[in-house]
């Protein structure tokens, strides 16, 4: 990091309601995701409101302490565009009477208090889709009496003409165009857009001829909210005092391409000391951000819990981690952060036509989101990410998931349970399955294989359909490739079929849903081919009413709905993540808590009860002696 040019004010600590605890660098980059109505934009408030006046109340962030760097003469550099020249007081916002003088600004840093007041708006910028529209409106010139908007990034291009080439560069690179500053002495320093004119001769970039050609271009508040939007965000980042800042959905306006560069950019920002919190609903915009610097960037995924917001979060050495694997680094799974839940296949053709399942039935309820891993094996790394952000995952898998332990205890163990409680079932159910030696005899193998080579001549391309026969044959050959055909009804009837039901039932309470048929395409048998093929062809069906697609339907539905995910985020997620997370020591603390808060309850459900009786009976008594008169 290069040499501390302002003062700063950083977030050290910052603690969820939720119960996560962050601890942060001067430089970190904290990214807010989540469904929608989860607290993101609350959260980015209640940081700004908390920094400026200290504990108050909130629903998303309980607590934050800061922390302020640099000695009185980076202060005052930091604070000079506030200052007037009239009356050498410092003015902030638009007010009148809201100005300091210097001793007080000194004497207000120097004290260790958790809020900074009136200083908020020279050290924390929020910048919501409203404020990076306004920031590509012409800014007050130096030369006004006060200069309350000398804070203001187009400034600091205008007085470093390095950066604005540098920043300009930014521009060329992604759009194709210069962002050019006017500087005329007029009233208002203009931004044009364009290919930047070259000086002539002895042209200055003051000079009127130069300043002519400057005109000609495009201004930068007649260009699309896009282009304005992304000029913010670079210049807040690139330029300016603000050691804080707080974006709020970066990704408006913006083409995916344009999203992911805005991460990229924030996350390059590493020399100029600024501690970045973002909400986003944007993979792009993540996936730019951890492409540069992932060491910098944490992840707190929020969920609308009753009034508060609970968080979890993983930290920049997890990300980094985790960014290592390609599998995350190359394709969509990020967005499952953005959803309620995720289903995972094996392949693309399995996630396309479970995810065609759900949408033509209209299943309602949670937001789910449809990704596959490429392989079974590679299952357990999406599963593991996604559960460490309190996103609850699915698994489908074929039933060949049990002919080894590998990818299943993978796959268990990365949500968090114990693989040990499936470990025996499963070693039973794959040797009733290895045991059944008469999938294919002999003589009969022989036999239908000689059949099929004695059609085929000797000077002839071998036939499609013959090599498709032997491929059949071959299959049935194996137990594994005879079940993945049969699926469950495969299975000797008896104790091996109740077996494989029960840890089918199990998988399913664990979130992994074994495909019962063995494999996706003996869903619709009247089918032919495999995989992308295959799903094509499905997919012209009718959904909602192909007799033969009835037992793939009940199986999406359950997949979708299976149990009640807000009894599953409360109480089966919960724990998964407590696992993960918490030490031993929290863990007995929190069964400690657990314990006493259900004693509680019972207690008062006891004392009640005891009331309701005995009133009951002194009504009763009432009654009897009421009616013994009469």
């Amino acid at each position: 990091m290069s040499e501390q040019r302002y003062a700063g004010v950083y977030v050290n600590n910052l603690e969820f309601h939720g119960g996560a605890i962050l601890s942060l660098k001067d430089n970190s980059i904290v990214v807010l995701v989540g469904p929608n109505n989860s607290g993101k934009s609350l959260s980015l408030k209640e940081i700004e409101r908390l920094i400026e006046s200290g504990p108050c109340d909130t629903k998303s962030i309980k607590s934050l302490t800061i922390q302020r760097v640099g000695d009185d003469g980076l202060l005052a550099k930091t604070v000079a565009p506030y200052r007037s020249k009239k009356d050498g007081y410092f003015y902030w916002g638009d007010s009148e009477y809201h100005h300091t003088s210097l001793r007080d600004v000194e004497n207000g840093w120097k004290q260790d208090a958790q809020k900074l007041g009136p200083l908020t708006g020279v050290f924390v910028s929020l910048l919501n889709t409203e404020t990076r529209l306004a920031d590509s409106n012409p800014v007050q010139a130096f030369d006004s009496i006060k200069l309350r908007s000398g804070s203001h990034p187009i400034h600091g291009l205008y007085s470093d003409s390095d950066k604005e080439v540098e920043v300009s560069g930014l521009f060329r690179q992604f759009f194709g165009l210069d962002l050019v500053i006017h500087r005329s002495p007029g009233r208002t320093i203009p931004l044009y857009v364009g290919i930047r004119p070259t000086l002539e001769g002895s042209e200055t970039v003051t000079s009127r001829t130069y300043l002519d050609k400057v005109e000609e271009l495009e201004t930068l508040e007649t260009q699309g909210d896009g282009f304005r939007s992304f000029t913010s965000i670079v210049l807040r980042v690139w330029t300016g005092s603000h050691s804080v800042l707080l974006v709020d959905e970066p990704e408006a306006f913006l083409h995916p391409p344009q999203a992911r560069a805005v991460g990229e950019i924030i996350s390059s920002g590493s020399d100029y000391q600024k501690q970045v919190f973002i909400s986003t609903h944007s993979n792009d915009v993540i996936q730019g951000l951890l492409s540069k610097f992932p060491d910098r960037v944490s992840v707190v995924r929020l969920d609308r819990s009753g009034e508060y917001c609970r968080a979890t979060y993983l930290s920049n050495e997890r990300i980094a981690e985790l960014w290592k694997d390609p599998i995350l680094r190359y394709s969509n799974v990020l967005n499952g952060l953005f959803h309620n839940q995720v289903v995972v296949t094996e392949a693309d053709g399995d996630c396309r036509f479970y995810e065609a399942l759900a949408d033509a039935q209209s299943i309602t309820g949670k937001s789910t989101f449809y990704t596959y891993a490429g392989g079974k094996d590679r299952i357990a790394v999406i599963v593991r990410a996604l559960t460490a952000l309190h996103v609850p995952v699915r698994a489908v898998v074929d039933i060949d998931i049990f002919a080894s332990d590998n990818a299943l205890k993978g796959i268990i163990e990365a949500s968090g349970r114990d693989w040990e409680e499936y470990r025996r079932a499963v070693s039973n159910i794959r040797t009733v399955i290895q045991s059944k030696k008469s999938w294919l005899l002999g003589a009969g193998f022989k036999d239908r294989v000689q059949a099929i080579l004695a059609e085929i001549r000797d000077n002839e391309i071998v036939p499609k359909e013959k090599l498709t026969a032997l491929s059949v044959i071959m299959r049935e050959a194996s137990p594994w490739d005879a079940i993945k055909d049969a699926g469950i009804n495969a299975v000797p009837s008896g104790d091996p079929a109740k077996q494989l039901t029960n840890l089918l039932g199990s998988l399913r309470r664990a979130d992994v849903f074994v495909v019962p048929v063995g494999q996706m395409e003996r869903f619709c048998k009247s089918i032919g081919g495999h995989g992308p093929q295959w799903v094509g062809e499905v997919l012209k069906r009718d959904l909602v009413n192909d007799e033969e697609l009835k037992e793939a339907r009940s199986f999406v539905s359950d997949l979708v709905l299976f149990n009640d995910l807000d009894e599953k985020i409360s109480v089966s997620v919960w724990s998964k993540q407590k696992r993960l997370l918490l030490s031993p020591k929290e863990v007995s603390i929190q069964s400690f808590n657990m314990a006493i808060k259900t004693i509680g309850n019972l207690a008062r459900t006891a004392f009640f009860t005891v009331l309701i009786i005995y009133y009951g009976f002194q009504l009763l008594d009432y009654i009897v002696t009421l009616a013994s008169k009469k």
